[in-house]
């Protein structure tokens, strides 16, 4: 079984034009940085190579930093059955970078692609089924990206007397924003409270 160091060291020499860096983790998984362009070829040699054996992509998730340009990056979770070895591909990407998808290398790919798709808007070419997955097909924006407010646009409930789910637009009451932080076992000319220490 190859050492860590061993996969990484090998990626570095074998793919270098592909990736950008390796950096090496808590062991059994190590980071690759990856390029928006060379995605695909590097998944295609990594999964069919014969040393690296990485058979199975086990997650598929973005992150969203608007501070900077290339905001979102994509995170692959990819593992060597054989050698019991993980790596993580790390890619960033702007919005107007194409992402290729890996729907013909993963049969999980599919489903991942989607999620990241419906929740962070990131499209992937080549993916022929990019529907919303966790949310309703009648859904405007992408709620993980940073610049979507945290309630939301609108509010869904179960009318009773439609016998149906409705959308309305979203009303935040305000008497839930207040708070009242006295205590009722405190009066408001002093002390009632007698202290275990007084012995009274």
């Amino acid at each position: 079984m190859p050492s860590i160091f061993g996969y990484g060291f090998y990626i570095l020499c074998s793919y270098a034009s592909l990736c950008g860096s390796a950096l090496w983790g808590f062991r059994p998984f190590f980071t690759v940085e990856g390029r928006v362009s060379g995605v695909l070829p590097l998944m295609v040699l990594m999964r069919y190579d014969s040393f690296l054996v990485l058979t199975q992509l086990l997650d598929l998730f973005g992150l969203d930093r608007p501070s900077i340009s290339r905001r979102f990056e994509l995170i692959y979770w990819l593992l060597a059955p054989r050698h019991g070895l993980r790596l993580l591909v790390r890619l960033g990407r702007s919005l107007a970078d194409s992402s290729h998808s890996l729907t013909s290398l993963y049969g999980s790919a599919g489903w991942l692609e989607r999620e990241c798709w419906d929740l962070l808007g990131i499209p992937f070419f080549g993916n022929v089924d990019l529907r919303r997955i966790l949310t309703n097909y009648g859904f405007e924006g992408y709620p993980l990206r940073r610049d979507f407010p945290s309630g939301g646009y609108v509010e869904v409930r179960y009318d009773e007397d439609q016998r149906a789910v409705v959308e309305e637009p979203l009303a935040l009451s305000q008497e839930f924003r207040f708070f009242d932080f006295t205590t009722p076992w405190i009066s408001l000319g002093g002390s009632n409270i007698k202290s275990y220490h007084d012995g009274k």
